[in-house]
């Protein structure tokens, strides 16, 4: 609830040029020029009270969380205030117990409904310590659930944010280390505030969490400060990158011989970490804001200081488009010993501009939010001791892009330097958290508001016509969509608001008296001030139309304007849809012309003209004629009763036209002249050449083209062979004249002729192939004395002389006539002898006698003529080979009938060395037949030991053993196998001889 609101120390409203330059030097879209609503207001009591964080809600105003001493039910409540966009409180709640309650950040929940989630501490006993808070809320202040948690001791939470199925918090505990020391903690709670696991990082000393972010990969990344792995023998900052079950993945500290601190952490849009906090080991002097970029990895990208020789604080960090950096804390320049403070960073981090905020005390700012998205400019939330109702108030500063934020506020030059801080990095891991049941008392904080200044920036300039005409009635005047949507009221002067569709757009009615418009914008309390003035001013106008009312049809003619009055720049608007003070027509018909004149105050004129178009005469003496002999015709001008004029001075309707050349005539009626002419061109008669081949071979084609070189076409064509194209195919057979006439479009004719000569092919002959016994060369006539030729080597006499077995030909051309003839020589020898003495005959078979010496003539002796002969009996035949004039006789003995029954096996030897009988073999009748091939033949004994192995049929059996020793007298047992072409079957024969001692 709202006590009470004052205005303090306004800023006057500066319409100047150089707001919008800057914004346009930001590169900021057209929308971020409209007016923005720019203020800093205090919210508290007559004790210390302070804002912790500050985030503007889905709705377009602000939830601020922190702490209050003026009210509530212990030492210090959590506090929470909703205000509109104008930070005009909407609720304000303290929410507490008997001791202390700090409230360190809110949020506005997505799940579940919506709502709000308050994050802090409290401090109840037992435990002795303060213990995590965190406690949701809906848009209406009103308690849904609430929670605490921890250990024995201290337990403190500064950040939470909204998960996947719950909550993350983050802070320190020293319930857990087992040291007596703080350690950075992380807590994850389901959606309900039911903690899921709680992970405390460090060493041996202190090392807390003042900020973390859930990172791209499901993660966390925490920042704050380490007294366990610090360089020197103060804090470092401290950044530990866990995975999402808490895990730590790697940790970092920075710093170097004095104190760092990070209270702010955010992954950048390549990866990266943006880690901001203070420095008292690099810098200006005492505390600078430290400034630092991490990769993914936890390497370090570049460091930069931002101070004073005074103290100098971040406590929070943004990435802005275009790789540009927004920070908030506080500074010790400006107004006081410590001012709020907002610094923009280009690209390079180099400072773009820096103000702070506040008066002769202490004024910081703890957090930063940005108003709709980075374009719409800040808001910081803070405390201050310059301003409000006692001690500490709460501060909230609203800004526009360019950190304007109406009063109390500074330029400030910090100095910037590039730093090399020293790196590290560990951490141990240790797991519990405890939860508990506790509940605070709610209040309503009945603390005043006090508004130190409100404006909009840049100002709102009303839209619309700030010329009018007399008595000009519903003329539109607006003003553009604003951000934060305030109540618009109207004031006019010297005139009456006759419709207003909405309070952005209202419609005028004037009373020809220069007038005023005004309008201010009502956020209620202490935002209510002006937008804008508008001037009107009134203005009067007349118009006349100067120019001929009578003109030929189609004939120029210029119309101008004599205004008087009108104020400004002049608009003409023509009804032919010209816009000059005079224009140019030339029309068919009867028009009327109107023209409206409009001042640069928007006021008009009109005035018209009718213009009476009288028509031309109609004359037509008919199309130019090309003709191949003098015209003799009467020519008509037509439109009786006019006046006439010829080239020949006539002055008559009608005139005889006899030579070639121009003919015209002028017909006048009313002041309107037209003129009409011909001309009689002599035609050029056609010039026509057949063109083609006229010298041809008997049966032979040609085609012939009739060449037109002069004339007019299209021509028409007539041969003599009735064909009426431009081309016309004859095969004559003997000479022939042949002709063409050809009529152009003037029907002139022209005709040529062309004789075709016929000639006979030459007769080629070489004769037909031949043997020829002789030796080379053989001389090849073409004949034909006198023509052309070509041998198939390439030579060109009468004559050739083949010298080697080869196909010869010629071409022999007479009167370009081409004949051809081919031969083939063949340079043989005697005959000689070709069939052999035997020729073996197998049964049931024939064979195939060749008497050889090919190109010969033949006779055998069974009265054949071929060169082969088929027998298939045995016997002697002859053949006579006739050949180059030489006789000779050839001749076989076919032997056959081979019968394996004729292959004789003795029964009984007596090898005893007398020369009779000695040895034991095969006998056949057929010695011309060779049976080595496919012959095999055993002796055994009696006990089927084989004895002796034949090596053919030409070996045989002495009546020793394999061994060499005489076997003894008695009888063995023989095989033999044999398999010859000349037998159909395989011979297996089986028998026994006695040897005979």
């Amino acid at each position: 609830m709202v006590l009470f609101s004052a205005m303090h120390n306004p800023v006057p409203r500066q319409k100047i040029a150089s707001i919008l330059c800057l914004f346009l030097s930001f590169g900021l879209g057209l929308s971020s020029l409209n007016a923005q609503l720019i203020f800093q207001k205090t919210y508290g009591g007559v004790q210390d009270d302070q804002f912790h964080q500050v985030r503007q809600t889905s709705t377009g105003g602000y939830t601020l969380a922190g702490t209050s001493y003026s009210q509530g039910q212990g030492e210090r409540d959590l506090f929470m205030v909703q205000t509109d966009v104008a930070g005009t409180s909407q609720w304000s709640r303290t929410f507490g117990s008997t001791d202390r309650d700090i409230a360190r950040d809110v949020i506005e929940l997505t799940n579940g409904g919506g709502g709000l989630l308050l994050v802090g501490n409290t401090l109840a006993n037992p435990p002795a310590g303060d213990l995590a808070t965190y406690a949701r809320y809906d848009m209406a202040g009103n308690q849904t659930w609430f929670r605490v948690a921890g250990g024995l001791y201290d337990n403190e939470l500064y950040k939470g944010l909204e998960v996947l199925g719950g909550f993350a918090f983050c802070g320190f505990s020293n319930s857990y280390s087992g040291n007596g020391y703080n350690d950075m903690t992380l807590v994850r709670t389901d959606a309900n505030g039911n903690v899921l696991f709680a992970n405390h990082y460090g060493g041996w000393q202190n090392d807390q969490a003042f900020d973390f972010q859930q990172t791209s990969d499901g993660g966390f990344i925490l920042a704050g400060r380490s007294a366990s792995f610090s360089t020197g023998a103060n804090w470092d900052m401290y950044v530990v990158k866990v995975n999402l079950a808490g895990a730590v993945q790697w940790a970092r500290t920075i710093g170097g011989a004095g104190t760092e601190e990070a209270w702010s952490v955010r992954q950048t849009s390549d990866g990266g970490y943006l880690v901001a906090g203070f420095t008292t080991s690099y810098g200006a002097g005492g505390e600078d804001m430290f400034l630092v970029k991490l990769s993914a990895n936890g390497g370090l990208s570049w460091a930069r200081t931002y101070g004073s020789p005074g103290d100098d604080r971040a406590y929070e960090a943004e990435e802005l488009p275009g790789g540009r950096y927004a920070i908030a804390g506080f500074a010790s320049q400006g107004n006081g010993a410590r001012d709020a403070a907002l610094l923009q960073l280009n690209a390079n981090q180099s400072i773009q501009w820096a103000m702070s905020y506040g008066g002769t005390q202490n004024d910081e700012a703890w957090a930063m939010d940005f108003r709709n998205s980075p374009q719409g400019g800040y808001l910081l939330a803070g405390f201050t001791q310059s301003f409000g109702n006692g001690g500490m108030d709460a501060y909230l500063i609203a800004t526009d892009t360019l950190g304007n934020s109406g009063c109390q506020q500074s330029s400030i030059n910090l100095a910037t330097a590039s730093q090399n801080p020293t790196v590290g990095g560990a951490a141990s891991l240790l797991t519990g958290f405890q939860t508990y049941n506790r509940n605070l008392t709610s209040a309503q904080a009945n603390y005043p508001e006090d508004c130190s200044c409100s404006d909009y920036s840049p100002p709102q300039a009303i839209q619309g016509n700030p010329l009018v005409c007399d008595n000009a009635t519903g003329v539109s005047y607006w003003e553009p969509s604003l951000y934060e949507q305030p109540q618009l009221n109207w004031f006019v002067q010297n005139g009456t608001i006759s419709g207003q569709q909405s309070d952005t757009l209202i419609l005028v009615d004037f009373t020809g008296q220069n007038s005023q418009i005004r309008v201010e914008a009502d956020f209620g309390s202490c935002t209510v001030f002006d937008l804008d003035t508008l001037d009107v001013v009134i203005s009067e106008i007349a118009v006349e139309i100067l120019g001929d009312s009578t003109s030929c049809e189609a004939e120029a003619f210029t119309l101008n304007t004599q205004v008087t009055g009108g104020t400004g720049n002049l608009q003409f608007a023509w009804n032919t849809g010209a816009t000059s003070p005079s224009i140019s027509d030339a029309p068919m018909v009867s028009t009327g012309y109107q023209v409206t004149v409009t001042d640069s105050l928007g006021c008009t004129a009109e005035d018209s003209l009718w213009v009476q178009v009288f028509p031309y005469p109609i004359v037509d003496l008919g199309p130019d004629s090309i003709v191949c002999n003098p015209p003799n015709l009467l020519l008509d001008a037509g439109n009786p009763g006019a006046n006439y004029l010829w080239n020949d001075g006539s002055t008559q309707q009608t005139t005889i036209a006899n030579n070639f050349g121009f003919w015209w005539v002028d017909v006048s009626r009313n002041g309107c002249t037209t003129r009409d002419s011909l001309e009689f061109i002599q035609a050029p008669a056609p010039q026509v050449q057949i063109t083609g081949d006229n010298q041809l071979c008997i049966g032979e084609s040609t085609t012939l083209t009739a060449q037109v070189q002069q004339g007019t076409g299209p021509f028409s064509f007539e041969w003599n062979d009735q064909s009426t194209q431009n081309t016309a195919g004859f095969t004559p057979i003997g000479d022939q004249l042949v002709w063409v006439r050809v009529t152009d479009q003037n029907q002139c004719i022209d005709q040529d002729t062309l004789n075709l000569a016929v000639f006979n092919y030459p007769v080629v002959i070489l004769g037909p192939d031949q043997v020829v016994c002789t030796q080379p060369p053989f001389l090849l006539d073409a004949g034909n004395a006198g023509a052309n030729y070509q041998w198939q080597d390439g030579s060109n006499s009468q004559l050739f002389a083949a010298d080697t077995t080869a196909l010869y030909w010629v071409a022999v051309t007479q009167n370009n006539c081409t004949s051809y003839d081919s031969i083939r020589i063949t340079f043989d020898t005697l005959p000689e002898p070709a069939l052999p003495e035997i020729e073996l005959m197998c049964a049931n078979n024939s064979v195939t006698l060749d008497a050889g010496n090919p190109f010969a003539d033949y006779q055998w002796s069974t009265g054949d003529t071929s060169r082969t002969l088929l027998v298939s009996e045995p016997g002697v035949y002859s053949v006579w080979v006739s050949k180059c004039n030489v006789v000779f006789t050839d001749s076989v003995r076919v032997v056959g009938g081979y019968d394996p029954e004729r292959i004789y096996v003795p029964n009984a030897f007596s090898p005893n060395d007398d020369g009779i009988n000695d040895s034991f073999g095969i006998a056949y009748s057929f010695p011309e037949l060779d049976l080595s091939d496919g012959f095999e033949m055993y002796i055994f004994d009696r006990w089927g030991n084989v004895v002796k192995t034949f090596q053919g049929p030409e070996d045989s059996w002495n009546g020793t053993g394999q061994d060499g020793n005489t076997l003894s007298a008695g009888v063995y047992a023989w095989r033999m196998y044999l398999d010859n072409f000349c037998f159909p079957d395989i011979i297996e024969r089986m028998g026994s001889v006695r040897i005979l001692r």
